[in-house]
């Protein structure tokens, strides 16, 4: 499969090599398998155990990979099959560390991506001709958790339970009460405690049951470049339609007063 691949890439390159670049996407959704005889875990099967043949295409390359693998033993392992080092994509901020305060360059860099998306139906288009007033934007926004994949759904299922334009709040809170329940039918009963630990500290333990709530995005992983010193700070949070449900909520405010 190599050579045949290898020779389709050969006949596209037309004596620019250095200009092709294959981007193989959707990897990092790979559902985690344990090998019952050796107990590895499938990603490093296909990953390391395999990384001559992925490394084999003869361009530039770039895979994607599911987080938690940066989380991992195999993180360092990762660097030496590729020989270059891993890069995280980060979720968008949309609220500040700390203080959880919106974060307007954020959100104003995901309104600009919907507007593009607007443009290419209603080229002269503004969000005043899609959604009723700014602040139905800034919900949306906010719910999406920096997630870009997961804004662009919100904004599909929207459109899906509107009546017309402008999009009021209502097909807006449709949407996310929607997705919500998507959430809460993922999280085991003993998970409400480790992702209210992680919201309270906004710290996520390097542990595979961590590592699992990441990989389901119902842990956030932001980064932020300091410009300074140039030193790179990461953090974890709940995504934000898990802190609205009832049940978190609940189990947030027992756990505040515990350890108070």
């Amino acid at each position: 499969m190599l050579e045949v691949l290898n020779e389709f890439i050969a006949s596209a390159q037309t004596g620019q090599a250095d200009r092709l670049v294959l981007i193989v996407d959707s990897l990092e959704r790979i559902v985690p398998v344990i090998n019952s005889t050796s107990e590895r875990v499938n990603y490093d099967e296909i990953f390391l155990d395999r990384s001559e043949q992925l490394k084999g295409l003869k361009c530039h390359v770039i895979y994607t990979i599911p987080i938690s693998m940066q989380y991992s033993g195999s993180a360092s392992q990762l660097q030496n099959c590729y020989s270059s080092r891993v890069k995280v994509l980060p979720m968008v901020k949309m609220r500040k560390r700390g203080s959880r305060e919106p974060y307007l360059p954020g959100i104003a860099a995901f309104k600009e991506l919907i507007s593009k998306r607007l443009q290419q139906v209603l080229p002269q288009g503004t969000l005043l001709d899609l959604f009723a007033d700014e602040e139905i934007v800034m919900e949306l926004c906010l719910a999406s958790g920096g997630n870009a994949r997961e804004l662009v759904h919100l904004l599909r299922d929207t459109l899906k339970y509107a009546r017309g334009l402008p999009l009021s709040a209502q097909p807006v809170q449709r949407a996310i009460a929607e997705l919500r329940e998507v959430y809460k039918r993922m999280i085991f009963e003993d998970h409400w405690q480790m992702l209210a630990a992680v919201y309270v500290t906004q710290e996520m333990p390097n542990r595979d049951e961590y590592r699992k709530l990441l990989y389901d995005r119902c842990l956030l992983e932001y980064r932020q470049l300091d410009e300074v010193t140039q030193n790179i700070s990461s953090w974890h949070d709940v995504h934000p339609l898990i802190v609205d449900t009832e049940k978190f909520q609940a189990v947030l405010k027992k756990s505040v007063a515990l350890n108070k």
